[in-house]
């Protein structure tokens, strides 16, 4: 069973991990098929933490790769 994702997974990666950090997700495709609309949801996750920095001018940013 997969663990719920909830604020206390999403407010960590946007705000308390040290930067710069790139997460490099190798094959993602498989996951993806593996965990269904959960792969969706961190993905969505993931990338508002990318925004995040994007929009507030971070020289040191998180980066998420699918591979």
């Amino acid at each position: 069973m997969m663990p719920r994702l909830g604020r206390f997974f999403e407010v960590p990666i946007s705000t308390n991990i040290e930067r710069p950090l790139r997460l490099r997700w190798t094959n993602s495709s498989m996951s993806q098929e593996a965990m269904g609309g959960r792969f969706d949801r961190v993905v969505a996750i993931l990338r508002r933490a990318e925004l995040h920095d994007a929009q507030n001018g971070c020289a040191e940013k998180f980066e998420l790769h699918l591979e």
